[in-house]
């Protein structure tokens, strides 16, 4: 449903966003889908589409995902990946950031 949401209905936001927030998918499609985001024009839909999947994340399941989106080029996409992180910088393969 991720890729069809997102491969049909990019043009109409809402529809692609209650997709990743409400229906949870393989780490493998959130990659992909992520990925697929990020490489498109960078619009405010597809920042907060991407948001979304960052969301949708668990460290322990979804950790190639949370660490592309450390480095994502929003500074809310990363914040969410920070706090979708927390403590498990270690097993995310990540490093810490310091918070002022």
């Amino acid at each position: 449903m991720w890729k069809l949401a997102v491969d049909k209905w990019i043009d109409k936001p809402p529809v692609p966003f209650v997709f990743i927030r409400y229906i949870q998918t393989t780490p493998e499609v959130k990659l992909q889908t992520y990925n697929r985001l990020l490489g498109k024009q960078e619009a405010d839909n597809l920042k907060r589409l991407r948001q979304e999947v960052i969301r949708s994340c668990d460290p322990f399941i979804d950790t190639y995902i949370l660490k592309a989106a450390w480095d994502d080029p929003d500074e809310e996409c990363r914040r969410i990946a920070q706090e979708r992180v927390g403590t498990s910088t270690d097993f995310v393969g990540v490093k810490a950031r310091k918070t002022a």
